[in-house]
């Protein structure tokens, strides 16, 4: 490749560093998945095992090894760290960044469509999120993307079909059968825009099948010589539950994710601009027209499921950026008329979306469409309030109240896994001495009452507050 090829490469690639890594330490780890995923990896780090995983000394099936493996290389070199826990993630958030750039060229041969497509997906700000956690789905995003540029480079030559396979074995063993519903709709879209079928007869897509399975099956098989049929009902049946479409009742509603989507700005705008615009000139674009269909089926899909979280979307920004960059690459190249507005528009939404960006890194959550700064409670301020009172929680093994505190998990990680019991009707405290977390709101509005105990005020942040009983 020309230096000038290689310096947008080099531009997006360093960009994408940046985002991931600057800062990736600072905010503590967060309630579900974050300070889960950190207390299984504790654990395994401390019992030299990585391919059979507990969380409170319980077996702990859910999740396959490889993003904890991972993690494990990470803590070895660096300690047991928030940065060095979210490396992982974040490399392969950037890995996803330069291989779109690779897809991006491999359809068009065309660098500005790739740095376009690439950047989008670098300043997605869900995207930017997810991989600065402590997050599995960034390796299925990887894998996905990694075994779509093995797909379509098997158009010429079927031996990148044995990478196609390895690729999916990598996003199986990430996060289970996540990684074949993302994979199916694209090899198929693709095929059928190309009219590309004769792989399916090639050998190599056999033998890469059988690849898979050497990959995969033998970690199986170890969890099934441990777990026996309970590691098939828990492994394989909680991902297909949470799959599970229901006719007239879903989790979190049917505009769950339309609410999601409309608020990546401003990127879901031109996405759907570039639908209307891929509808009056079809069928001029089989690219356009796979990229758009891939982001509605994965769309659909998950939008009928039972389970609905927002991080299930994330194999969808890769090729959403994909389809406004093959739309708008060819607006700012060909239309003479309007070039030089087009470039102007397109360099203001440019640096638009990578203030956001950035401005995301330092304040998640807390910006708005016009980057103003909100003081809205986010996941980030009840973790950090949760961290100070786990360092005092691991100070003192004591059981610990949680009274209107629906949040266990960063707790239980940073207070070196206390005895954590809610506070209801029929388990109230016992005899002390024990430790209660309480919310900030109640104590400042006077709405917390102790008869005939004394306490011991140790903690008091934004959000949570946390007492000590004495003897």
């Amino acid at each position: 490749m020309r230096a000038s090829v290689y310096l947008p490469l080099i531009a997006i690639t360093s960009f994408a560093l940046f985002l991931a890594l600057y800062r990736l330490g600072d905010p503590p780890l967060i309630d579900y998945d974050e300070a889960t995923y950190a207390q299984v990896l504790h654990e395994s780090i401390a019992h030299s095992n990585f391919f059979t995983f507990t969380k409170g000394g319980s077996p702990w099936i859910d999740k396959p090894p490889l993003y904890f493996l991972l993690m494990g290389a990470s803590t070895a070199i660096l300690g047991e760290d928030e940065f060095a826990m979210r490396l992982p993630a974040a490399l392969l958030t950037v890995g996803s960044i330069f291989l779109l750039w690779l897809i991006a060229r491999r359809l068009t041969s065309d660098k500005i469509t790739a740095f376009a497509a690439s950047f989008i997906l670098a300043t997605t700000l869900p995207f930017l999120e997810a991989g600065r956690q402590v997050r599995l789905d960034m390796g299925v995003v990887f894998s996905v993307l990694l075994a779509t540029y093995c797909f379509l480079k098997s158009f010429d030559n079927k031996k990148w079909l044995l990478g196609f396979w390895t690729s999916i074995a990598f996003g199986f063993l990430f996060k289970s059968v996540l990684a074949f519903l993302a994979i199916i709709p694209i090899t198929a879209v693709f095929s059928f825009t190309y009219r590309q079928w004769n792989w399916l007869k090639s050998r190599w897509f056999w033998a890469g099948a059988i690849l898979f399975l050497v990959i995969v099956i033998p970690w199986l098989l170890y969890q099934h010589s441990i777990y026996g049929p309970t590691f098939w009902q828990s492994f394989i049946g909680f991902q297909l539950r949470h799959l599970q479409p229901i006719i007239g009742e879903q989790q979190a509603g049917y505009w769950y994710y339309v609410k999601i989507l409309l608020s990546v700005q401003p990127w879901i705008n031109l996405f759907i601009i570039s639908c209307v615009w891929l509808i009056i000139t079809l069928p001029r674009s089989r690219q356009k027209i796979a990229s758009a269909v891939i982001v509605i089926f994965i769309f659909i899909f998950f939008e009928i499921a039972q389970s609905k979280l927002g991080y299930y979307l994330l194999p969808l920004y890769p090729f959403m950026a994909l389809s406004i960059a093959l739309t708008l690459a060819p607006i700012l190249k060909n239309s003479s008329n309007y070039r030089t507005t087009a470039r102007v528009l397109a360099i203001a939404i440019g640096i638009y979306a990578a203030a956001s960006a950035v401005l995301n890194i330092q304040a998640p959550q807390k910006r708005d469409l016009l980057l103003r700064y909100s003081d809205a409670v986010t996941t980030r301020d009840i973790a950090l309030d949760e961290k100070y009172i786990g360092k005092f929680l691991a100070r003192e093994k004591i059981p610990v109240y949680l009274y209107k505190w629906p949040y266990h998990e960063t707790l239980y990680y940073y207070g070196n896994a206390p005895e954590l019991i809610t506070v209801t009707q029929s388990k109230q405290p016992t005899d002390p001495p024990y430790f209660l977390v309480i919310p900030t709101d109640f104590v400042t509005s006077n709405q917390v009452r102790f008869n005939s105990v004394s306490v011991e005020f140790i903690y008091q942040g934004p959000i949570g507050t946390l007492f000590r009983t004495k003897n």
